[in-house]
């Protein structure tokens, strides 16, 4: 009896991994740029009208706001990271206020003394998502 019915599984099975491995496909960036921004509380240009600002100069564990503004958006996260060591998830997703999309962000401290962080913006526009890459030095507390 258990055998006539083991088709199933494999029939189940293979349409899901299709869809998820479709959806994994869909979400990679249309185009990833690496910008710098030497001055993060003062607005800096990443792309195509795109600016970016902190509130205050990033320090850990003292929360602080990234702001974006200058490129219409339908949504976008940003992460944080550290090449090389886990940070925990550091991910945030982006509100819009009307006038910019925000963020409130609070950074972890690294037990080895390390303050440069990656962010990583993934912005969905009109042209599709977006990934913008930026390095940066945060404070110690």
């Amino acid at each position: 009896m258990m055998r006539r019915y083991l088709w199933v599984l494999p029939a189940i099975l293979l349409p899901l991994l299709v869809w998820q491995w479709t959806q994994r496909m869909a979400v990679e960036p249309a185009i990833t740029r690496v910008v710098s921004c030497p001055n993060l509380p003062q607005a800096c240009a990443l792309q195509d009208g795109l600016q970016l600002r902190f509130d205050k100069a990033p320090v850990t564990l003292q929360p602080f706001r990234l702001y974006l503004t200058g490129m219409p958006l339908k949504a976008g996260t940003a992460s944080f990271a550290m090449q090389g060591m886990e940070m925990g998830l550091n991910r945030y997703r982006l509100l819009a206020d009307g006038e910019a999309w925000w963020a409130e962000v609070n950074l972890p401290v690294c037990v080895q003394g390390r303050s440069d962080w990656q962010l990583q913006l993934d912005l969905e526009t009109a042209a599709g998502l977006q990934r913008v890459l930026l390095s940066f030095q945060a404070g110690q507390p």
